[in-house]
């Protein structure tokens, strides 16, 4: 085959390999297509030498690719008037920042294809293959989030490994004896597997075509055994995963919980829920409490406790019925230093406030404004549009750790929306003793895009799986659901623009899994065998010129 048509094959199997990759969030049997999505590209990078530019461009086109499409939600934000912008500027910063966040995905997909096309021309064995091309991915996950948090940082915001948007291991939620994996090392684990399996099937799909070419039986093939230890390996995961998953919890207590569902649009900064609106919630948390559940979560942006904070009390005690005492979590805003800060409040019916945790997990160009973003308006903006985004009330910087709260004998562990996104802190909380998770979330701003609610039952079915600890979700102008610790949802109101509620009882598991104690320990042990690939012919070269010198 000629060079020219090498090159166009590579990169049409880059796209090819792209759009496969963007099941990993289909939610259905479709996912099923993440684990060949790889094959096209390894293949196409094994029929012979490139140049670096041709194969980092084909990584690349495959990063901005799968990216492109797995978030093709930030465009669904636009109209931005709530922010203040025109509707041009609008467009504009928009599209520049999907683009930005995209292409922050296509390097890294750039760096891992052009290793892994070193690894091929220096013919490495089929078992490396096996252990080093997945370990290349995990690391390129892990570092992702902390890419996209160094572009988009700000006064209030650090660099952190919490954004990961995009990860292999969630295409295993569709399968829940596959799911059961992630309990020994978390999303981590899921997408080294994954990428495990397109390795093997392109190392079996390699060694069919050789065996064809010579004529020879494919079981004779030398280079087979690797491939058959991969497929062991791949049927111990399975038998692992369906015995876990098909095992009984030992419950350790009961907890029923109601996730309510409210109608609130995207409103511009201080502006207030109208009273009709709070009315609407409060008649669905009504309508919740006739159940008698233990805990009550409103979605962020209702500000259901915040629209009356001197009768609050007074409404958390309407709620229970039977007048056993009732825990209210909902988010509030309370005075900081410089700027108010947004903050979960867990609220008893009986006493009142207990105590509150500071979001978080701030969302740039919406809580904060991002070094970046000042910069580009100054510079391509106008004066009037700069001070407009200067002078805008943005929040200020959380200043700890979230930690679990103790309510009558149950340790609860809560985030705010975007904290879903994070392979670490509901971990950390589950690590720090919670028994329920919690998560408070306003998808207002991404209504438009069903695709997005999609998206986060996905996580937060793996956060639960993964962790064995059930979560529930309050939404604001979207689905509130209810998964258990299996990561199967249990109640769920659906995507409706009305309030509502999804209400179950939950059992709560007596043990922790791996992932719980130990945390994304999948990433140092491919840190550990990238290192053993490399380091030890570095030092060899190294130490040879040292002793020649």
């Amino acid at each position: 085959m000629r060079d020219g048509y090498k090159i166009i094959l590579l990169y049409i199997s880059a796209l090819l390999s792209a759009w496969l990759a963007s099941f990993v969030y289909s939610g259905g049997s479709a996912s099923i297509l993440a684990f060949i999505s790889l094959v096209p590209l390894l293949f196409a990078l094994s029929l012979g030498t490139y140049q670096r530019r041709h194969v980092f461009g084909a990584g690349f086109l495959f990063g901005m690719i799968y990216a492109g499409i797995t978030l093709q939600w930030a465009l669904a934000i636009f109209p931005t008037d709530w922010f203040g912008l025109t509707p041009f500027g609008g467009i504009v910063s928009l599209t520049f920042s999907w683009l930005l966040s995209i292409c922050g995905t296509g390097l890294l997909s750039g760096v891992v294809i052009l290793a892994t096309q070193r690894l091929m021309a220096k013919q490495v064995k089929s078992w490396q293959l096996l252990i080093i091309v997945p370990a290349y991915w995990i690391i390129a996950e892990f570092l992702a989030p902390v890419l996209f948090s160094s572009i988009w940082l700000g006064d209030s915001s650090t660099v952190s490994g919490h954004w990961l948007f995009l990860s292999f291991g969630h295409a295993l939620v569709s399968y829940p004896w596959l799911l059961a994996i992630t309990r020994l090392g978390g999303v981590f684990l899921g997408s080294f597997l994954v990428v495990f399996v397109n390795t093997l099937l392109y190392l079996l799909l390699r060694h069919l075509l050789r065996a064809r070419k010579i004529g020879q039986p494919l079981w004779q093939l030398t280079p087979l055994q690797p491939i058959l230890v991969g497929v062991g390996v791949i049927i111990a995961v399975l038998c692992y995963g369906y015995l876990v998953f098909a095992r009984d919890f030992e419950v350790k207590k009961e907890i029923t919980v109601a996730a309510i569902t409210t109608d609130v649009p995207t409103m511009g900064f201080g502006e207030t829920v109208s009273e009709e609106l709070w009315l609407q919630e409060y008649m669905a948390a009504e309508e919740a409490a006739k159940h008698k559940p233990n805990v009550f979560i409103f979605p962020e942006n209702s500000w259901f406790i915040s629209q009356k904070p001197l009768f609050i009390q007074m409404i958390a005690t309407s709620l229970t019925h039977d007048q056993k005492p009732a825990l209210l979590v909902d988010m509030i805003r309370s005075s900081g230093k410089d700027r108010e800060k947004l903050q979960i409040a867990f609220v008893d019916s009986q006493k009142g406030i207990l105590t509150s945790d500071d979001k978080t997990l701030l969302v740039p160009n919406g809580e904060y404004l991002p070094y970046l973003t000042s910069f580009l308006v100054r510079v391509l903006g106008s004066k009037s549009t700069a001070e407009k985004l200067q002078n805008q009330p943005y929040f200020s910087a959380p200043t700890a750790e979230p930690r679990p709260i103790i309510w009558q004998g149950s340790r609860f562990g809560a985030l705010s929306c975007s904290g879903m996104f994070s392979p670490v802190l509901y971990r950390n909380l589950v690590r720090d003793g919670a028994e329920m998770l919690i998560n408070t979330a306003s998808y207002a701003s991404f209504s438009k895009s069903p695709i997005f609610m999609d998206q986060m039952r996905i996580r937060a079915r793996l956060q639960a799986a993964s962790l064995a600890r059930p979560l529930a979700q309050a939404t604001n102008r979207s689905a509130s659901f209810i998964v258990d610790a299996k990561g199967q949802v249990v109640a769920d109101t659906g995507f409706a623009h009305k309030a509502d509620f999804a209400i179950s009882t939950l059992q709560i598991p007596q043990e922790t899994t791996p992932f719980a104690r130990f945390g994304n320990w999948p990433i140092l042990a491919a840190l550990f065998i990238v290192f053993s690939v490399y380091a030890p012919k570095k030092i060899y070269v190294l130490t040879a010129r040292f002793l020649h010198r």
